[in-house]
């Protein structure tokens, strides 16, 4: 919360009484001590929401030292966040990409400059993001075979340093990202690495580790030998789900000798039941089960790009048309412009029928892309058809101010002036 100290305030107490008599008595004190503040609304009758003051903190800044402060601040975030920044980089040596994800800090989390102050290797939580965003891309954009030592640096320092108690529970959410990474470069001696350190870690989780849910009262808590094995078939299944998402199309050589060696007879030990993993054992398995997520824009590639032209888009991880599932008489359960808008669109690229892939997209096709596949954007029929594209697949209707082609065939682009007041829709409103 940003405002302007017009009221004085002097103390943290000073805005907390500010903010109370404005929240129409949703927000007070807890007690008599002030530790935390309660939020109360009518229709939390059996929960209570507490903020505790040790997790508030309140900046009064001034003058040139509060926005230097406030400069420091944004410019940390977009060095850790922006999407604007320079391309991705590979570094001359493989070797400095575990010392760029791992970090020897001291105990106050400042970097350790000598081995007196350090007091842990720490994986820091965003630097590790864009980490994994950076390789992502060289995956879209280089052939494997050549940023792989780069890569299986990166896959070394994830097996140390993230699949280990209890640094795995900060990063478990980048697991599947990674996995995807593993699989669609062909790397299956490092992926089977992974799930063995995986299977390790939840060893280790099951033997040291008493596992609870904190929401639930401890009475009706089900037994930590039921959550830890339900946490299991969960994280397998995710990591199978994956396996098949991001599994090539066409095998290399040495793709197909990986695979024989490392994956072809591996099974989570006491899995086999749970699982079902033996079903995709074989190499037809697992691409007959990627060929279908594809089909539903579920797999690692998105559908969308089999319509791009090839010289656009890298053909490798695209499974051929031929594979591609439709949806017959979708007419009873959805709208007729969504209909319309999908048959233009198919027919844009190439495709027959109605494929699941556009009807239920994931990632849609965005408007730079369409102008691509539309024989002419700028024409009468050309928009026409773009509009019922859009409205299709965004859910919206493009307006007249579009470029297009005069009588004399010159190209106008309208420059509206901007208009001071803009509607929106907040579709979550009743949530």
């Amino acid at each position: 919360l940003v405002m302007e100290n017009g009221a004085g305030f002097d103390s943290t107490e000073d805005l907390w009484e500010w903010l109370f008599a404005r929240s129409d008595g949703l927000l007070n004190w807890k007690d008599k001590e002030r530790e935390a503040v309660r939020f109360k609304p009518a229709y939390l009758n059996d929960s209570q929401i507490l903020f505790a003051n040790s997790k508030n903190k309140v900046f009064l800044l001034s003058g040139e030292q509060g926005k230097r402060l406030v400069e420091s601040i944004a410019w940390q975030i977009h060095q850790r966040a922006s999407e604007w920044r320079a391309l991705p980089n590979l570094p001359m040596d493989a070797r400095q990409i575990g010392t760029d994800l791992v970090a020897a800090v001291q105990k106050d989390g400042e970097a350790a400059d000598n081995l007196r102050k350090t007091g842990a290797l720490t994986m820091r939580r965003a630097g590790f993001a864009i980490k994994l965003r950076d390789f992502e891309a060289y995956e879209r954009d280089l052939p494997p075979e050549i940023w792989q030592a780069h890569r299986h640096a990166f896959f070394r320092a994830f097996i140390q340093h993230v699949l280990v108690l209890p640094h795995f529970f900060d990063l478990s959410t980048y697991l599947p990202r990674v996995i995807r990474l593993a699989t669609a470069c062909e790397d299956f001696e490092h992926l089977r690495r992974i799930l063995n350190a995986l299977y390790d870690l939840y060893v280790a989780v099951d033997k040291h580790c008493a596992a609870t849910i904190k929401s639930c009262p401890s009475a009706s808590s089900p037994a930590s030998s039921d959550i830890l094995n339900r946490w299991r078939t969960q994280l397998f299944d995710s990591v199978r789900e994956n396996i098949i998402a991001a599994f090539p199309t066409r095998l290399s050589r040495d793709g197909k000798a990986g695979w024989q060696e490392h994956m072809a007879e591996y099974c989570p030990p006491d899995f086999e039941a749970l699982l079902n993993w033996p079903i995709f054992n074989s190499l037809s398995g697992f691409k007959e089960a990627h060929q279908r997520l594809f089909s539903f824009d579920l797999a690692h590639m998105p559908f969308r790009l089999i319509g791009l032209p090839k010289e656009m888009i890298a053909q490798r991880g695209l499974v051929a048309k031929k594979y591609v599932t439709t949806m017959d008489a979708p007419g009873e359960v959805l709208p007729a412009p969504l209909i319309e808008g999908i048959n233009i669109l198919a027919r844009w690229a190439r495709l027959k029928g109605l494929p699941r892939g556009l009807l239920f997209s994931t990632r849609p096709f965005n408007l730079t892309e369409l102008t691509v596949l539309v024989k002419d954007p700028y024409s009468r029929s050309g928009q026409n058809e773009m509009q019922a594209v859009v409205l299709a697949i965004r859910g919206f209707s493009l307006n007249d101010a579009m470029p297009h082609w005069d009588k004399s065939h010159v190209l106008q682009i309208p420059n509206e002036e901007p208009r001071s007041r803009y509607s929106i829709a907040v579709t979550s409103w009743k949530t």
